[in-house]
C-alpha cells in the first residue's frame, strides 16, 4: 500500500539528496578533512630591502635619485632598465627611461614589470632588463629628465591606450623588485632580460616615493 509522505519525511528526503546521503564526495567543505586549496594567487614573498627616493621638479627638468639596499641573505632583482621602445627585442635600457602614468597634476614614473594582456603569444611578450643586487649590496641612480612626459606602458597600443602629454608638477618614483630566485631571467648577462608577463609581475613588490618628494 502506498504511503503518504509527511512534511517531516519529505524534508528528510530532500536533505538526504542535498547531502548525497553520505554516499560519495560532495561540494561542501569537510570540517574533519584537509582544507580545499585556495584558487587565489599567493602573495609574493617580500624581499628584505629598504628604498629611498626623491624627485626635485622645476620648470625645465626633474632630478631623480633613488637607492635600494638588500638587507636579506638572497639576491634580489630591481626591474630598472626600461627600453627606449617596448617590444620583444631586448635593448640595453637607459636609466632615463621610465614608464609614465598621469596622476592628478603630476606623473608616476615607474620601472617595473607589467602583466600580459590576454591573447599575447609567449613569443610576443615585451621585455625589459633588471639589475641583480646581491645580499648586503645596494644600487643607486642619479637621473635627470625633462619635466614634460608622454604616457607610456607596455602593450599600450594593444590595450587601446591613447598617449597623453603630462606636464609634471610633482613626480612619484616607483621601482619594482623581486627575489631573483622567484623570477625567470631570459639571459644571464649583467642586466638580465625579463618578460612583461603575469607570472613575473605576480612576484614583484613595488616601492614608491611620496608624491612631491624632494
Amino acid at each position: 500500500m502506498a504511503q503518504r509522505l509527511t512534511a517531516s519525511t519529505l524534508a528528510l528526503a530532500i536533505g538526504c539528496l542535498l547531502a548525497a546521503c553520505g554516499g560519495g564526495p560532495h561540494l561542501g567543505s569537510d570540517p574533519t578533512g584537509p582544507p580545499r586549496p585556495s584558487k587565489l594567487t599567493p602573495a609574493p614573498e617580500p624581499p628584505d630591502v629598504s628604498f629611498s627616493a626623491s624627485a626635485d621638479v622645476n620648470d625645465e627638468q626633474v632630478t631623480i635619485e633613488y637607492e635600494i639596499v638588500n638587507h636579506g641573505d638572497r639576491p634580489i632583482v630591481a626591474f630598472n632598465r626600461v627600453p627606449s621602445t617596448d617590444s620583444p627585442n631586448p635593448e640595453p635600457g637607459e636609466p632615463e627611461n621610465f614608464y609614465v602614468e598621469p596622476s592628478g597634476t603630476g606623473a608616476v614614473l615607474s620601472k617595473q614589470v607589467f602583466r600580459t594582456p590576454e591573447g599575447v603569444s609567449v613569443y610576443a611578450r615585451q621585455v625589459l632588463r633588471g639589475t641583480i643586487v646581491e645580499a648586503g649590496e645596494r644600487i643607486s641612480e642619479h637621473i635627470i629628465t625633462g619635466s614634460t612626459y608622454e604616457t607610456r606602458r607596455p602593450y599600450q597600443e594593444l590595450l587601446g591606450y591613447d598617449q597623453e602629454t603630462v606636464q609634471a608638477e610633482f613626480v612619484d618614483v616607483c621601482i619594482g623588485v623581486a627575489l631573483a630566485a622567484n623570477v625567470t631571467a631570459l639571459s644571464k648577462d649583467a642586466h638580465p632580460i625579463y618578460p612583461h608577463d603575469t607570472r613575473t609581475a605576480n612576484q614583484q613588490h613595488m616601492y614608491c616615493s611620496s608624491p612631491g618628494s624632494s
